[in-house]
């Protein structure tokens, strides 16, 4: 084997065994906060479930295209144009969903016991910081534009966690039940000008590869670099 195509293989085993961790990691939190919304009445828990389902279902493609590339190199185009259309339906899927019953809960308030649904977003928050370790851990020579991509996704999971605790703090605090659906519409609205727009932004302009804003800005300063330097 080539050593080039030897150190390619290498570098889609580590991708896919990142991959894997992050979606295990990921499904336990979706878990917990899917339980916790159901017990605990928090709007807020779903919504953030939901955006870390959308992350999830990131890095399972994302793993898989990997895998698939190590055997078939040819297919990785077409799996990657199935899989950004796939990430987008589910998007639009999922904030459809959380705009749906954050609004539902304007007009049909529920109590939100704010104790356990603090202590539910702590550990989804703990879970989603160990992700973002896992992440960072990893050496620099081994990060590609996608690990970089994952970053962000992990990092912006464990960021709205904490609008979650916030809102079950000021509930415990004051009795402003209201807060709930409000975090619930900020992260409904985060997910669509964030991630949604910027798939949408991929697919016009054609652009076949599982990546959102973080990972979009950074190809754009490679080729501008790349420009620059052919410029030169």
């Amino acid at each position: 084997m080539h050593p080039e195509n030897h150190e390619q293989k290498s570098s889609l085993i580590r991708e896919i065994w990142l991959c894997t961790k992050a979606v295990l990691l990921s499904t336990a939190t979706i878990l917990l906060e899917y339980i916790g919304a159901l017990l605990f009445g928090s709007i807020a828990l779903f919504a953030d479930m939901l955006h870390i389902f959308s992350d999830c279902s990131t890095y399972l493609m994302r793993g898989i295209v990997a895998f698939v590339t190590i055997y078939h190199p040819e297919k990785e185009e077409i799996l990657n144009k199935y899989f950004v259309w796939l990430s987008w339906v589910l998007l639009l899927i999922a904030d459809i969903i959380i705009f749906k019953e954050a609004i539902e809960r304007i007009y049909f308030p529920q109590e939100v016991i704010g104790d356990w649904t603090l202590y539910t977003a702590i550990l989804g928050f703990v879970l989603n910081a160990i992700l973002v370790w896992m992440m960072h851990k990893t050496p620099e020579s081994e990060r590609g534009i996608r690990h970089h991509a994952m970053d962000a996704h992990a990092l912006s999971d464990m960021m709205v966690s904490v609008g979650v605790i916030l809102s079950a703090i000021i509930i415990m605090t004051t009795g402003f039940q209201a807060a709930d659906w409000i975090v619930a519409l900020a992260i409904a609205i985060y997910l669509f000008v964030g991630p949604f727009f910027s798939l949408t932004r991929q697919i016009a302009k054609g652009e076949w590869t599982l990546k959102h804003d973080h990972d979009h800005h950074e190809h754009e300063d490679h080729d501008e670099c790349e420009h620059d330097h052919h410029h030169h």
